[in-house]
C-alpha cells in the first residue's frame, strides 16, 4: 500500500498491468497527447495506462528462493573439484588397472558373476602431477565459479525483474534448466568409452578406516564416551542436526537480494526504495568483466527517472 509506481501514482489492484501491457498503454497516450497538443491536459485527465509493478513479493522470494536452491548442486560439484584436487596425492599413478579376482580363477569368476573382460578393468581416481592441477584448476574449475556467478547474479536480476506471478514461475524453472545445460551436453555428445568410464569410475576415499576397523571394544566404548559424550556434544549435536545446505541457501538468496537492491535500487528519504535512474547504454558489446566491476558504459543523461 501507499507505493507508487514508474509512472509516479500510488498502486492499485485495477490499474495493476504487465510492462508490455503498461509500455502499450503509456505510448497510447503520449501519442494521443503527440497528435492533440492542445488537449494534452485533458488527455492526461482522462487517458490512464495504469501502473506496472510486482503482482505478488512472497510468490517472487519463494522464486528465487528455488533458483537458489537449484544452484546449489553444481556449487557444491564445483567445490568438489577443488577439494579433491587438493587431496589427491601430486604422483603420475595410474587411474586405469586390470584387477583378476583372488579368490578363484579369472575364467570362474567370470562365468559366476557373468563378467566380461570390460568389468574386469577398474577406473579410479588416483594421482595427479601438478602441472594436471593446475590446468585442471584454470581451464574448469575457475571458468565453472565464473558461470555460476554470473548465472545467479543475471539469473536472479531476471528474476526480480519479473513481476506477474505466472511469469516467475515459469522463469525460475527455465534457468533451473540453464543450470543443468552441461549434463545434458555431456549426455547427447560425448561418447560411449567416455560414458563408460564416468559411469565405472571409482570415487576417491579422502579418508581411512583401518585404524577404527582395528579398534577393541574397550577403545570404541572411550572414543564414544570422549566424543559423544564429552564436553563437545552439544557442539557436535548442533553440528549434525543443523542444515548446513539449508543455511547457505538461505545466506546466498539474501546476498543476491540484497546485491540486487543496492545495484539497481536508491533509498529516498521516507526509507523506501525506488530505482535508480535509467541510462542507455553507449556500448552493446558482451564485456564479461562488467560483472564484476559493475562498469558499464552509459549515457551521462538519463532517459528515465523516479517521479
Amino acid at each position: 500500500p501507499h507505493c507508487q509506481g514508474p509512472s509516479g501514482t500510488t498502486f492499485s489492484a485495477p490499474r495493476l498491468y504487465s510492462f508490455d501491457v503498461w509500455s502499450t498503454r503509456v505510448y497510447v497516450r503520449d501519442s494521443l497527447a503527440a497528435l492533440f497538443p492542445d488537449r494534452k491536459k485533458e488527455i492526461h485527465e482522462l487517458v490512464d495506462p495504469g501502473e506496472y509493478g510486482l503482482e505478488n513479493y512472497y510468490c517472487r522470494a519463494a522464486c528465487c528462493f528455488i533458483f537458489v536452491m537449484g544452484l546449489m548442486d553444481d556449487l557444491h560439484k564445483s567445490l568438489g573439484l577443488a577439494i579433491l584436487l587438493w587431496n589427491v596425492p601430486s604422483d603420475n599413478s595410474k587411474w586405469v588397472r586390470y584387477e583378476v579376482p583372488d579368490w578363484a580363477a579369472k575364467e570362474h569368476a567370470k562365468r559366476v558373476h557373468s563378467w566380461c573382460e570390460l568389468d574386469l578393468v577398474k577406473f579410479g581416481v588416483a594421482g595427479m602431477p601438478v602441472g594436471w592441477k593446475i590446468a585442471n584448476l584454470i581451464f574448469i574449475f575457475v571458468p565453472k565459479m565464473l558461470i555460476w556467478w554470473i548465472l545467479g547474479h543475471l539469473g536472479m536480476h531476471f528474476l526480480m525483474e519479473t513481476a506477474g506471478i505466472v511469469d516467475s514461475i515459469m522463469n525460475s524453472m527455465a534457468l533451473t534448466f540453464v543450470i543443468n545445460l552441461d549434463e545434458m551436453i555431456f549426455q547427447v555428445l560425448t561418447t560411449l568409452p567416455v560414458k563408460h568410464i564416468m559411469d565405472n569410475l571409482e570415487e576417491y576415499a579422502l579418508f581411512q578406516l583401518e585404524d577404527e576397523e582395528r579398534e577393541t571394544d574397550d577403545d570404541i566404548l572411550a572414543r564414544f564416551m570422549h566424543t559423544e559424550l564429552g564436553k563437545q556434544k552439544w557442539k557436535r549435536f548442533v553440528s549434525l542436526l543443523l542444515p548446513k545446505r539449508l543455511v547457505t541457501v538461505v545466506f546466498l538468496w539474501s546476498f543476491f537480494v540484497w546485491n540486487y537492491y543496492r545495484l539497481n535500487c536508491e533509498t529516498k528519504p521516507d526509507g523506501s526504495s525506488v530505482s535508480k535512474p535509467l541510462r542507455l547504454p553507449t556500448v552493446v558489446r558482451f564485456n564479461p568483466l562488467s560483472f564484476f566491476t559493475d562498469n558499464y558504459q552509459a549515457e551521462h543523461d538519463p532517459y528515465w527517472t523516479m517521479p
